[in-house]
């Protein structure tokens, strides 16, 4: 697919590796100097601070994406990001825990911007009759950052006795290395460069959706790519209080099996382009993820079966996910491109949120066991399913 769609690829796999590898740094600084009895509230709040920024920022990464070169976006958002860190730099070493929240938000701020040039670049750079491919190897590599980033976060919290300072050293040294390989992408002409500030910025979603409205099976694919992170946002936030009260683990195996998934997802995206590509195949790996859910509540024991429902469900999750944003990418106007992933992205991270609050009410308010909930999420996923395929088929 060519030298820079390589380097895109690359860029942004790092770019995901960064994201995770600080946002765990976070949640490890801020547990070891409030305490472990805090754990559960640095979890909510740290997610809570790191998806926000998605909602607000996207629709303004899609103006920018569509006002100026998408390719000095990505290069501009990597030097800020190498500025926030440093930031965060200063606050370890004087231990300023509640003001590293602030940090988070502002690196997430970046990831914001940088999400629709990301996207929004990739027809620039190749062939429409590669796009499906290209965005497979895109969603791949973006779960196996996340991967390397989370698995990377532990490790060097054990190999350097929980010395934040150089954790937050290699983060950077990492994010240098991203900005340093992104400035060789070749440069790309701004899509709509008169494109007027709107008054107000939030009518780019409203804007959008009106553009998608007139594109066929538009709106569909936008659902369906901020569907997947619904399920895949409730899966990982599931995850562990199955593995404490199923399978009766430490919390800290949830956290290796939300990476076996993340695995899965990335494999899914790599073969996605040889087994689907269109639309029509959602409501059937849609229908596939009902089933994932629903084994782990028939065989949970022994425990290293979930392992293969983890691959399983992440698979079918990848080949869900690939042939939606490939949709939105091949069909959107070149001067929208960005606007359209923007808010694409907006409404992802709106799923985002909701995920966690159906993970509320089933859990909490319910008192559902986590393996029910996995349950009672594969029948709603079932009924998502048939709307899908009826949604796709006329």
């Amino acid at each position: 697919m060519g030298k820079n769609f390589a380097i895109l690829n690359t860029v942004q796999f790092i770019d995901a590796l960064v994201e995770n590898l600080f946002k765990y740094i976070v949640i490890y600084f801020l547990i070891y100097y409030k305490g472990h009895e805090n754990s559960s509230n640095i979890m909510a709040t740290t997610g809570a601070v790191f998806i926000t920024p998605f909602i607000l920022f996207s629709s303004v990464g899609g103006f920018f994406a569509d006002r100026w070169s998408k390719s000095k976006i990505v290069q501009i958002t990597r030097i800020i990001s190498i500025l926030f860190l440093s930031s965060a730099l200063m606050f370890v070493i004087f231990h300023e825990g509640n003001l590293i929240y602030l940090i988070l938000f502002m690196v997430a701020s970046v990831a914001a911007i940088f999400g629709p040039s990301k996207y929004g670049i990739v027809p620039e750079l190749v062939p429409k009759a590669k796009l499906v491919s290209a965005n497979g190897y895109l969603a791949a590599f973006t779960f196996f950052g996340i991967i390397a980033g989370t698995g990377l976060a532990s490790w060097l919290d054990a190999i350097t006795g929980e010395n934040f300072t150089w954790m937050v050293l290699a983060c950077m040294a990492l994010a240098f290395c991203g900005a340093l390989l992104s400035f060789t992408l070749s440069s790309t002409e701004a899509s709509a460069p008169h494109k007027a500030w709107p008054p107000f910025i939030y009518k780019e979603i409203f804007d959008g959706l009106r553009e998608m409205a007139s594109i066929p099976q538009m709106w569909t694919a936008v659902f369906a790519y901020g569907y997947f992170v619904f399920v895949g946002g409730f899966v990982q936030m599931n995850v562990i209080p199955y593995t404490v009260e199923t399978l009766h683990l430490e919390p800290i195996v949830g956290g290796y099996l939300f990476l076996v998934s993340s695995i899965g997802v990335g494999i899914g995206s790599m073969i996605a382009p040889k087994l689907t590509g269109t639309l029509k195949s959602i409501p059937w790996t849609g229908a596939g993820m009902s089933i994932g859910c629903f084994l782990f509540t028939l065989f949970s024991h022994p425990y290293w079966l979930n392992l293969i429902w983890l691959v399983l469900l992440g698979v079918i999750g990848g080949l869900f996910l690939v042939p939606s944003q490939a949709y939105i990418m091949a069909h959107s106007q070149p001067e929208s491109k960005g606007r359209n992933f923007g808010t694409a992205g907006f409404f992802s991270y709106v799923f985002a949120l909701l995920a966690a609050g159906v993970l509320y009410v089933f859990n909490t308010l319910i008192g559902l066991t986590p393996a029910v909930s996995f349950t009672w999420i594969g029948i709603v996923n079932l009924g998502v399913s048939v709307v899908l395929y009826f949604l796709i088929k006329r």
